[in-house]
Protein backbone atom coordinates (compact mmCIF):
# COMPACT_ATOMS: atom_id res chain seq x y z
CA UNK A 1 0.00 0.00 0.00
CA UNK A 2 2.70 2.69 0.53
CA UNK A 3 4.75 1.19 -2.62
CA UNK A 4 1.76 2.20 -4.40
CA UNK A 5 1.28 5.65 -2.74
CA UNK A 6 4.55 6.23 -3.51
CA UNK A 7 4.58 5.52 -7.10
CA UNK A 8 1.67 7.84 -7.87
CA UNK A 9 3.34 10.46 -5.69
CA UNK A 10 5.97 10.31 -8.35
CA UNK A 11 3.86 10.42 -11.22
CA UNK A 12 2.05 13.27 -10.50
CA UNK A 13 5.51 15.41 -9.53
CA UNK A 14 6.55 14.90 -13.00
CA UNK A 15 3.33 15.30 -14.46
CA UNK A 16 3.15 18.77 -12.49
CA UNK A 17 6.73 19.41 -13.51
CA UNK A 18 5.91 19.09 -17.48
CA UNK A 19 2.80 21.71 -17.36
CA UNK A 20 5.08 23.81 -15.82
CA UNK A 21 7.65 23.74 -18.62
CA UNK A 22 5.66 23.47 -21.18
CA UNK A 23 3.67 27.29 -19.97
CA UNK A 24 7.34 28.46 -20.14
CA UNK A 25 8.75 27.42 -23.53
CA UNK A 26 8.80 30.18 -25.80
CA UNK A 27 7.89 29.27 -29.95
CA UNK A 28 9.99 31.04 -32.82
CA UNK A 29 7.91 31.99 -35.36
CA UNK A 30 8.19 30.72 -39.09
CA UNK A 31 9.89 33.50 -41.27
CA UNK A 32 9.15 33.28 -45.21
CA UNK A 33 12.23 33.06 -47.41
CA UNK A 34 12.16 35.88 -49.31
CA UNK A 35 15.94 35.15 -51.39
CA UNK A 36 15.91 34.89 -55.31
CA UNK A 37 16.05 31.88 -56.99
CA UNK A 38 17.96 31.87 -59.72
CA UNK A 39 16.24 29.15 -62.56
CA UNK A 40 18.91 27.45 -64.58
CA UNK A 41 17.75 27.32 -68.53
CA UNK A 42 19.32 24.06 -70.58
CA UNK A 43 20.53 24.96 -73.87
CA UNK A 44 18.49 24.03 -76.72
CA UNK A 45 19.10 20.14 -78.15
CA UNK A 46 21.73 20.02 -75.30
CA UNK A 47 20.78 16.48 -75.19
CA UNK A 48 22.69 16.02 -78.33
CA UNK A 49 26.06 16.91 -76.58
CA UNK A 50 26.04 13.68 -74.45
CA UNK A 51 25.78 11.09 -77.45
CA UNK A 52 29.45 10.14 -77.58
CA UNK A 53 29.98 6.65 -76.30
CA UNK A 54 32.36 8.66 -73.23
CA UNK A 55 28.35 9.65 -71.86
CA UNK A 56 26.88 5.47 -71.92
CA UNK A 57 27.09 3.93 -69.05
CA UNK A 58 24.70 1.23 -70.06
CA UNK A 59 25.98 -2.13 -70.79
CA UNK A 60 24.53 -2.80 -74.17
CA UNK A 61 24.96 -6.06 -75.48
CA UNK A 62 27.26 -6.66 -78.62
CA UNK A 63 25.92 -8.05 -81.61
CA UNK A 64 28.10 -11.83 -82.51
CA UNK A 65 29.53 -11.79 -85.32
CA UNK A 66 30.17 -15.01 -87.74
CA UNK A 67 32.34 -16.51 -85.43
CA UNK A 68 30.04 -16.01 -82.57
CA UNK A 69 27.22 -17.38 -84.32
CA UNK A 70 29.64 -20.52 -86.00
CA UNK A 71 30.19 -21.48 -82.04
CA UNK A 72 27.11 -21.18 -81.11
CA UNK A 73 25.61 -23.07 -84.03
CA UNK A 74 28.29 -26.09 -83.06
CA UNK A 75 27.24 -26.34 -79.80
CA UNK A 76 23.72 -26.48 -80.45
CA UNK A 77 24.63 -29.29 -82.74
CA UNK A 78 26.24 -30.99 -79.83
CA UNK A 79 22.87 -30.74 -77.62
CA UNK A 80 23.78 -27.82 -76.05
CA UNK A 81 21.49 -24.98 -75.40
CA UNK A 82 21.50 -21.70 -72.70
CA UNK A 83 20.02 -23.60 -70.31
CA UNK A 84 21.45 -27.21 -70.60
CA UNK A 85 24.44 -27.16 -68.52
CA UNK A 86 25.11 -30.78 -69.89
CA UNK A 87 25.97 -30.76 -73.31
CA UNK A 88 28.90 -32.35 -75.07
CA UNK A 89 30.90 -29.64 -75.85
CA UNK A 90 30.55 -26.19 -73.97
CA UNK A 91 31.55 -22.94 -75.46
CA UNK A 92 34.95 -22.37 -74.05
CA UNK A 93 35.33 -25.88 -75.74
CA UNK A 94 34.16 -25.59 -78.69
CA UNK A 95 36.05 -22.61 -79.42
CA UNK A 96 39.33 -23.67 -78.46
CA UNK A 97 38.79 -26.53 -81.24
CA UNK A 98 38.06 -24.06 -83.43
CA UNK A 99 40.99 -22.26 -83.21
CA UNK A 100 43.15 -24.97 -83.33
CA UNK A 101 41.69 -26.49 -86.41
CA UNK A 102 42.41 -22.76 -87.95
CA UNK A 103 45.87 -22.41 -86.93
CA UNK A 104 46.22 -25.86 -88.85
CA UNK A 105 44.21 -24.78 -91.98
CA UNK A 106 46.63 -22.01 -92.33
CA UNK A 107 49.70 -23.57 -91.93
CA UNK A 108 48.52 -26.09 -94.31
CA UNK A 109 47.41 -23.84 -97.35
CA UNK A 110 50.76 -21.63 -96.24
CA UNK A 111 52.77 -25.10 -96.86
CA UNK A 112 51.13 -25.63 -100.04
CA UNK A 113 51.23 -22.05 -101.66
CA UNK A 114 55.28 -22.59 -100.66
CA UNK A 115 55.15 -26.11 -102.24
CA UNK A 116 54.00 -24.53 -105.20
CA UNK A 117 55.87 -21.67 -105.67
CA UNK A 118 59.08 -23.52 -105.39
CA UNK A 119 57.97 -26.34 -107.59
CA UNK A 120 57.68 -23.31 -110.35
CA UNK A 121 61.10 -21.92 -109.08
CA UNK A 122 63.04 -24.88 -109.46
CA UNK A 123 61.60 -25.63 -112.67
CA UNK A 124 62.52 -22.31 -114.28
CA UNK A 125 66.11 -22.03 -112.24
CA UNK A 126 66.84 -25.81 -113.01
CA UNK A 127 65.84 -25.37 -116.55
CA UNK A 128 67.07 -21.67 -117.50
CA UNK A 129 70.37 -21.95 -115.21
CA UNK A 130 71.82 -25.38 -116.95
CA UNK A 131 71.33 -24.08 -120.35
CA UNK A 132 67.77 -25.94 -120.53
CA UNK A 133 68.68 -29.31 -120.28
CA UNK A 134 67.18 -31.20 -123.51
CA UNK A 135 66.49 -34.22 -121.44
CA UNK A 136 64.96 -35.46 -117.79
CA UNK A 137 66.83 -38.27 -116.83
CA UNK A 138 63.42 -40.45 -115.48
CA UNK A 139 62.07 -40.27 -118.95
CA UNK A 140 64.38 -42.31 -120.45
CA UNK A 141 65.25 -45.59 -118.92
CA UNK A 142 65.98 -46.55 -122.93
CA UNK A 143 67.60 -45.78 -125.47
CA UNK A 144 66.38 -42.39 -127.31
CA UNK A 145 66.64 -45.11 -130.49
CA UNK A 146 64.27 -47.10 -129.16
CA UNK A 147 61.38 -44.51 -128.55
CA UNK A 148 58.34 -44.27 -130.95
CA UNK A 149 57.84 -40.49 -130.80
CA UNK A 150 54.92 -40.65 -133.52
CA UNK A 151 52.89 -42.94 -131.35
CA UNK A 152 53.97 -40.85 -128.49
CA UNK A 153 53.17 -37.70 -130.33
CA UNK A 154 49.39 -39.07 -131.23
CA UNK A 155 48.80 -39.66 -127.65
CA UNK A 156 49.45 -36.53 -126.22
CA UNK A 157 47.31 -35.04 -129.31
CA UNK A 158 45.04 -36.97 -128.37
CA UNK A 159 44.97 -35.97 -124.59
CA UNK A 160 45.37 -32.33 -125.84
CA UNK A 161 48.31 -31.95 -123.95
CA UNK A 162 50.20 -29.55 -126.08
CA UNK A 163 53.27 -28.57 -124.18
CA UNK A 164 53.76 -32.74 -124.09
CA UNK A 165 53.20 -32.79 -127.85
CA UNK A 166 56.33 -29.95 -128.48
CA UNK A 167 58.22 -31.65 -125.85
CA UNK A 168 58.30 -35.22 -128.15
CA UNK A 169 58.64 -32.88 -131.00
CA UNK A 170 61.98 -31.82 -130.14
CA UNK A 171 62.78 -35.08 -128.42
CA UNK A 172 62.12 -36.64 -131.75
CA UNK A 173 64.03 -34.09 -133.77
CA UNK A 174 67.51 -35.08 -131.59
CA UNK A 175 66.61 -38.72 -132.16
CA UNK A 176 66.69 -37.88 -135.79
CA UNK A 177 69.84 -36.09 -135.42
CA UNK A 178 71.52 -38.92 -133.70
CA UNK A 179 70.66 -40.98 -136.47
CA UNK A 180 71.89 -38.75 -139.16
CA UNK A 181 75.10 -38.60 -137.14
CA UNK A 182 74.99 -34.82 -137.08
CA UNK A 183 75.41 -34.96 -133.22
CA UNK A 184 76.20 -37.45 -130.48
CA UNK A 185 73.38 -37.56 -128.16
CA UNK A 186 73.81 -37.85 -124.21
CA UNK A 187 71.33 -37.40 -121.61
CA UNK A 188 72.99 -34.89 -119.74
CA UNK A 189 74.70 -32.64 -122.81
CA UNK A 190 72.15 -29.25 -123.17
CA UNK A 191 71.15 -26.86 -126.33
CA UNK A 192 74.76 -25.32 -126.40
CA UNK A 193 76.44 -28.99 -126.41
CA UNK A 194 74.27 -30.04 -130.17
CA UNK A 195 74.68 -26.36 -131.48
CA UNK A 196 78.67 -27.07 -130.71
CA UNK A 197 78.45 -29.96 -132.11
CA UNK A 198 76.48 -29.28 -135.74
CA UNK A 199 78.57 -28.36 -138.52
CA UNK A 200 76.22 -26.42 -140.76
CA UNK A 201 75.82 -23.06 -140.35
CA UNK A 202 72.24 -23.25 -141.89
CA UNK A 203 72.02 -26.66 -139.08
CA UNK A 204 72.88 -24.87 -136.01
CA UNK A 205 70.63 -21.83 -136.86
CA UNK A 206 67.55 -24.00 -137.67
CA UNK A 207 68.38 -25.90 -134.00
CA UNK A 208 68.61 -22.83 -132.55
CA UNK A 209 64.80 -21.69 -133.29
CA UNK A 210 63.73 -25.10 -132.79
CA UNK A 211 65.08 -25.04 -129.07
CA UNK A 212 64.35 -21.73 -128.53
CA UNK A 213 60.62 -22.50 -129.69
CA UNK A 214 60.74 -25.43 -127.21
CA UNK A 215 62.33 -23.76 -124.24
CA UNK A 216 59.49 -21.26 -124.78
CA UNK A 217 56.83 -23.67 -124.87
CA UNK A 218 58.01 -26.23 -122.47
CA UNK A 219 59.14 -24.28 -119.62
CA UNK A 220 57.39 -21.20 -120.26
CA UNK A 221 54.50 -19.92 -117.53
CA UNK A 222 52.17 -19.27 -119.52
CA UNK A 223 49.12 -20.85 -122.07
CA UNK A 224 50.07 -21.36 -125.64
CA UNK A 225 47.53 -20.22 -128.38
CA UNK A 226 45.86 -22.28 -131.12
CA UNK A 227 48.16 -20.68 -133.74
CA UNK A 228 51.24 -20.69 -132.05
CA UNK A 229 51.18 -24.19 -131.41
CA UNK A 230 50.44 -24.94 -135.11
CA UNK A 231 53.05 -23.15 -135.74
CA UNK A 232 55.57 -24.36 -134.11
CA UNK A 233 54.35 -28.35 -134.90
CA UNK A 234 54.84 -26.87 -138.59
CA UNK A 235 57.79 -25.94 -137.86
CA UNK A 236 59.10 -29.11 -136.06
CA UNK A 237 57.72 -31.45 -138.78
CA UNK A 238 59.41 -29.13 -141.71
CA UNK A 239 62.78 -29.40 -140.02
CA UNK A 240 62.16 -33.51 -139.10
CA UNK A 241 61.44 -33.78 -143.00
CA UNK A 242 64.92 -32.18 -143.88
CA UNK A 243 67.07 -33.18 -141.24
CA UNK A 244 65.71 -37.20 -142.18
CA UNK A 245 67.25 -36.04 -146.24
CA UNK A 246 70.75 -35.12 -145.05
Amino acid sequence: MNKLLKITSIFLLVLNFGLVFSKNLKTNPIQNDTAHINIRQYKPLFKQEYTDKEFIYENKSSEKNIWDKLINWLHELFGGSNHNQHSVLNYATIDIILRILSIILIIFVVYMIVKSFLNKEAQWIFGKNSEQKVIQQEMFTQNIHEIDFEKLIQKAIKNKSNRLTIRYYYLWLLQTLSDQKLIEWDKEKTNSDYIYELKSTKHKNDFSYLSYLYNNIWYGEFEITDYTYEQAIHTFKKALKEFKNE
